[in-house]
């Protein structure tokens, strides 16, 4: 299973300019795999662990249901998440703010399936 997140991370990251890096991660913040590992990757790890939290508690406050994508964008770099409704892992890029956004919310959005429906078969 892990070669095939790392594939599908691999695709995502051929797919797109401007992307730093990939994580699957769990909420609890358990590493499932990731691209392009940075000198800062824990930080990238607790940081977009502590955002999703953030950003489901957010959505449910508001009575929205959970947060399926967040966003971060500074001035040099973003951070973004996307995960499938009630499920426990997400996905967390970061990268150049400069990247094509409406490419980035397409492909994190099939990204996520795929990685979903991946980790449904591995748990049949």
């Amino acid at each position: 299973m892990f070669q095939e997140l790392q594939q599908i991370l691999h695709d995502l990251h051929q797919r797109i300019e401007g992307l730093e890096e990939l994580v699957v991660l769990q909420q609890d913040g358990s590493l499932l795999a990731e691209r392009h590992t940075a000198e800062d990757s824990a930080t990238i790890r607790t940081a977009s662990t502590a955002f999703a939290a953030l950003a489901s508690q957010m959505y449910e406050n508001l009575g929205r249901g959970s947060a399926t994508e967040a966003i971060i964008r500074g001035k040099d770099r973003f951070l973004a998440i996307y995960s499938m409704p009630q499920d426990r892992t997400f996905l967390a890029i970061v990268g150049s703010s400069s990247v094509n956004f409406g490419l980035l919310n397409s492909g994190g959005r099939i990204t996520i399936k795929k990685i979903h429906e991946l980790l449904s078969k591995a748990s049949s």
